[in-house]
């Protein structure tokens, strides 16, 4: 109350100076009173379905007003969550803007202020230390306040703006109060939205003179600034609350980077998370744009949108008509069933930022073949979705319309809060004004590594419980038992950070838990994800592995494998699996064989879950129910399969079969100790599931699985899918494999046939020769003759015989290996990779060094490189080692090479620092044979030579060793000075740099230039006949621009699979503004890296770097227009 006394105070003083007269310039927040006729005409022409809306909101508030309007006493205010008071009353005020001769609306809109006015506080009685309602009552008192000013009388201006400034300082105040965690909080929908409230109620309030006021919108754009630098290294657009509250959040970043920009100058949508958050919305939402995944705590689509966020995406940051798009398609489609209609107290909320925000010129566009399922990996986040945003195709189908609809798939397995915010508050120095986990408030997160949501065609499966108690088991994950230290539903315990309402994020345990996808790919209309998440549980419970693996393959059928690893000395001896929907209860049902399954029907349609337990065949424990989640009285349908643990490994594979689909019972092929064959008939046809269990040694993985991938299914006769990389048809299959063995053979017969001709004419030669001069003995040709006689027969056997029929037999049919290599299916496709990568300096070596540095399937070494020099042209222009360096090098390649007893569980990549390594690409080959996987990587020689010119500015050692190459060039101060050692290229280069050291002719830049061109002409030349498997060159462009299509295609020259944590790392590297090439840290990597020479070279500077190395730059495809 003393505040608000004082704030009633400031008001009276603002009347005696005039500050709340007339001439104080209102509407200003978001637009200004030049700006009302345009907003007039937008409401009839392209805003008109907006505007609609805006209509239909009022009429009911005009129709119903007391439904609508705050209550006049305190007590029925408080007594219920009342946000929803401020959402509407910012609806109506700007209706009142674009129809003001609807006088009836106006009064009502300051009736509704007025009673907002007589209440004391803004607050919910059973939860008086929560600010967020007092936030949503300010942000729309203050944009009522704004937008209705010339309408109110100066009594209501003195009155209204009065209380806002009151209550805009009790919530500054309390941002400093270390009690109330949101204040010194960054990225929660709290933070966001009281601060967003206190922006907007400072800048009205400091519109009338009140010098104060200044300072809450310092403090509220300073917390609002650093929650975007913070977001700027989530590189996948992701929010970790989950799609509900991310809107919620989302409501509140857009607002406040438009206000930024219109009153502070400042522009934020260049921001690496708002240029990615789109694909958030996007690739979270079911088939038919009605229901988003309920990951985290969570209704049933958004909480607040998510139309506005899209349209402000669209008009300030894509501007590609993406956004535009989807935000119709959700307009659309809204309220067509009522567990899906957006809640009351929301849906008013921004209709006015979505007509502020549209900007109908950007004509919608959707990508292309939206119909189309597509893979997402968020790999911030930790989650998987196929089939996200894919527009619906429906086939006639009388019996059920949503047969013939797309799937939907998605896996969750991470870290707390995403990575990049886990790793600042493990300790990552990220800024000084961050202390560690207490800056951040990941509660509405749940338990839920490994959870997964199937719709097939569309029809919700196995879903998620939405906002629950935070239990493993309310999520399609596993609990194990029996445990001591179980906190809820004892024996059994789930993951670190359960049992209360909101997770437990107070514990180091929970942040340090780690969750891993490890793989997710995608062929046709199949796919493959998987994770690991054993660190999620306690280590008391001596879980070795938890590893979950989803093979969907077709769009009806899903194969979930568990693979369970313990110590032998693990205490726990059961895990129980729980799967979830909150539609339709599961019930139990018996097959003709005894078998028992459960099954769920909706509309008619029966969608069944089978169970199998691979390694003891023991009997599960099956039990149904239903439980009350705690949230709007919403139940959850759940099935629990719970098994017993074997001593050491145990693996589970459960069956979800959609409707219409014939599929038999998964029969083991083969389980062994690093992977699991499983056979399922599909439709009458086979499909051969092969999963590697030890997913984190490639070597045991290429032995299983004849590749470095994870799974593969072989489908009939037709074709093998190695996820992650490509699929084999039978014929291509067939056609390597009798090729090389049949090649054997007919060689063998071949050389055969000739050695039989060969003996036989030295015998009639000799005979010939004894008629006419008796020149050898009779016994000796007696000898002779019989041993022809023999050695005819055993070819003749030999020929026309096989009696080997092992795999390993030369001589073996070609037929019959290939039967048996199918049965077996083990064969390798190819060689184990040893990678390499170089490149010139600043060129992009160094981002392919910081991906594979902590990839877990490689393990790197450098090379001997020319530490503190530029370019050393005793080696970048010859393709020789000095003999003695040569040995040591082959030594050490062939001992990274060998794995006698898989001593490494990684393979080896080397990075060659010095660029002088990629002219010896051909003798390495022949080192290293078939297994070398050379990349290197070219970077465009404008961008290049630009990248040096700005860094010889700054760094003397670069300056110095650049210098230091051209004098090693024009004296030639090699081991060796004979010129026969070198390329053609050095001629060229010695020429050029002569005339650059005599002032003739040229300055640095084109002696850059010509280094750029005579190295890469030479190293294309040298390496030209070397096989496409072992060389593949990348273009440092590509990395910035296509950062996930250029890693994976690196990735499949390699032969081994992206996984989620590289794609991480390379979007980190690119996008989050904290990775740099040089150790000057001036060349930020960005989107602006590969463009900056447009900006600080001169037209003729780039045209003459284009005249040097136009020839070479098209070989690397590489536009030279200027």
């Amino acid at each position: 109350m003393l505040l608000l006394i004082k704030a009633y105070f400031l008001a009276f003083a603002l009347i005696l100076c005039g500050g709340s007269k007339a001439n104080v310039a209102h509407p200003m927040l978001f637009f200004s009173e030049k700006d009302i006729p345009v907003l007039h005409h937008r409401a009839i022409t392209t805003h008109a379905e907006i505007a609609i809306r805006i209509s239909d909101a009022t009429k009911k508030m005009k129709e119903n007003p007391e439904k609508y309007l705050p209550p006049t006493q305190w007590e029925i205010f408080s007594s219920v969550w009342n946000e929803r008071y401020g959402n509407d009353l910012s609806a109506l005020a700007f209706y009142c803007v674009l129809y003001p001769d609807d006088i009836q609306a106006r009064e009502l809109a300051i009736l509704f202020m007025d009673r907002l006015e007589n209440l004391r506080n803004w607050r919910v009685n059973s939860s008086m230390h929560d600010d967020v309602p007092v936030a949503h009552t300010l942000a729309g008192m203050t944009t009522a306040y704004d937008f209705l000013y010339p309408h109110l009388n100066d009594a209501q201006r003195t009155r209204f703006l009065a209380k806002i400034a009151a209550v805009t300082k009790e919530l500054y105040e309390r941002s400093f109060d270390r009690r109330l965690w949101w204040g010194i909080s960054y990225i929660q929908n709290h933070v966001v939205t009281n601060y967003v409230a206190v922006l907007t109620g400072a800048l009205v309030v400091a519109k009338h003179q009140i010098v104060e006021a200044e300072k809450w919108a310092s403090r509220a754009h300073l917390m609002l600034s650093r929650n975007l630098e913070l977001w700027s290294i989530v590189v996948d657009g992701s929010i970790n609350e989950g799609v509900a509250y991310g809107t919620y959040t989302s409501r509140s970043v857009t607002q406040y980077v438009f206000l930024a920009s219109r009153h502070f100058r400042v522009d934020f949508t260049h921001n690496p998370w708002l240029n990615e958050h789109f694909w958030f919305m996007y690739y979270t939402i079911l088939p038919g744009f009605q229901e988003s995944v309920g990951i985290g705590d969570s209704n049933r689509n958004w909480f607040y949108g998510p139309e506005s966020q899209l349209v402000f995406l669209d008009n300030y940051v894509l501007r590609n008509g993406m956004g535009n798009w989807l935000a119709k398609q959700i307009r659309e489609h809204r309220g067509l069933k009522s567990q899906y209609t957006q809640a009351s107290s929301h849906s008013n909320c921004m209709l006015h930022t979505e007509f502020l925000f549209y900007n109908a010129s950007i004509k919608e566009r959707a990508l292309p073949n939206p119909t189309l399922p597509r893979l997402h990996v968020f790999s911030d986040w930790g989650v998987v979705t196929y089939g996200g945003g894919a527009v619906i195709s429906r086939r006639n189908n009388t019996r059920h319309p949503r047969i013939g609809g797309q799937t939907f798939l998605s896996f969750k397995c991470g870290v707390l809060h995403g990575r990049a915010i886990n790793s600042v508050a493990r300790g990552k120095r990220f800024r000084s004004w961050l202390r560690g986990w207490r800056s951040f408030n990941p509660g509405h997160e749940q338990p839920d590594q490994g959870s997964f949501v199937f719709a097939p065609n569309g029809v919700p499966f196995i879903t998620e419980t939405f906002y629950a108690y935070k239990y493993t088991w309310l999520n399609n994950a596993l609990v194990f038992g029996p445990s001591a230290n179980s906190e809820c539903f004892s024996p059994y315990e789930g993951q670190v950070g359960e049992c209360y309402r909101w997770f437990n994020f107070k514990k180091t345990s929970s942040w340090r838990a780690e969750g891993e996808i490890i793989t997710a790919s995608n062929d046709d209309h199949m796919v493959f994800v998987s994770g690991e998440m054993s660190q999620w549980y306690r280590t008391e419970l001596g879980l070795l592995s938890v590893y979950r693996n989803l093979v969907m393959l077709t769009p009806n059928v899903l194969l979930v494998v568990d693979h369970i690893e313990r110590k032998q000395t693990g205490r726990v001896l059961a895990m129980s699996s729980f799967f979830h929907n909150v539609d339709h209860p599961f019930a139990l049902k018996t097959s003709d064989l005894g078998d028992t399954y459960a099954f769920i029907s909706v509309d008619g349609f029966l969608h069944e879950v089978h169970w199998l337990n691979i390694e003891s065949g023991t009997n599960n424990f099956v039990q149904v129910g239903q439980f009350a989640t705690g949230y709007k009285s919403i139940r959850t349908n759940f099935i629990n399969i719970t098994t017993q643990l074997g001593p050491r490994v145990t693996r589970t594979a459960y069956l979800f079969l959609g409707p219409g689909e014939k599929v038999n019972a998964p029969q083991v092929i083969a389980t062994r100790e690093h992977g699991l064959k499983l056979l399922l008939t599909i439709n009458d046809i086979k499909y051969v599931v092969s999963i590697a269990t030890k997913h984190d040694s490639p070597y045991l993985r290429y032995n299983f699985l004849g590749f470095c991938g994870f799974c593969k299914v072989q489908i009939g006769d037709k074709k093998v899918v190695r996820f992650g990389l490509d699929t084999v048809l039978a014929d291509e299959r067939s056609k390597s494999t009798i090729s090389s063995e049949a090649y054997l053979s007919v060689i063998w017969k071949f050389l055969g046939s000739l050695f039989f001709i060969f003996c036989i004419s030295v015998s009639v030669f000799l005979f010939c020769l004894q008629l006419r001069s008796r020149v050898v003995g009779l016994t000796m040709l007696k000898v002779i003759l019989g041993s022809a006689i023999l050695l005819w027969l055993v070819l003749t056997l030999s020929i026309n015989f096989d009696f080997c029929r092992g795999k390993h037999c030369l001589i073996a049919k070609p037929k019959e290996i290939l039967n048996e290599n199918r049965e077996n299916n083990l064969e390798p496709f190819g060689d184990l990779p040893f990678v390499l990568y170089t490149s010139l300096p600043l060129a992009g070596n160094e981002i392919v060094h910081y991906i594979f540095k902590n990839a877990s399937d490689f393990f790197n070494v450098a090379l001997p490189d020319s530490k503190n020099k530029f370019m050393d042209p005793c080696t970048i222009y010859t393709r020789l080692l000095p003999p003695n360096e040569m040995s040591h090098v082959r030594t050490t390649l062939r001992a990274l090479a060998k794995d006698s007893k898989n001593s490494r569980k990684a393979l080896p990549s080397v990075r060659l620092g010095d660029p002088g390594w990629s002219m010896k690409l051909p003798w390495i080959r022949k080192v290293l044979g078939s297994r070398m996987r050379a990349i290197v990587v070219v970077r465009d020689p404008r961008a290049w030579v630009n990248s040096h010119l700005r860094e010889m500015h700054t760094d003397g050692r670069l300056r110095d060793a650049v210098y230091e190459a051209i004098d090693a060039i024009t004296s030639v101060k090699c081991a060796t000075k004979n010129i026969s050692y070198f390329e053609p290229e050095f001629q060229e280069i010695q020429r050029r740099v002569i005339d650059f050291v005599n002032a003739k002719k040229g300055d640095i830049l084109t002696v850059l230039s010509y280094l750029w061109a005579t190295h890469l002409s030479a190293v294309h030349r040298v390496n030209y006949h070397l096989p496409t498997e072992s060389i593949h060159y990348v273009n440092f462009e590509d990395l910035i621009k296509k950062p996930r299509k250029t890693v994976e295609r690196m990735f499949r020259f390699i032969g081994v699979p992206v996984s989620p944590t590289v794609e991480h790392r390379i979007l980190t590297a690119v996008r989050s503004g904290q990775f740099t090439l040089s150790a000057s840290r001036r060349e930020v990597l960005n989107d602006r890296t590969s463009t900056a020479w447009k900006t600080e070279l001169s037209r003729d500077e780039a045209q003459r770097i284009v005249d040097i190395c136009g020839p070479v730059m098209q070989r690397f495809r590489y536009d030279i227009s200027v």
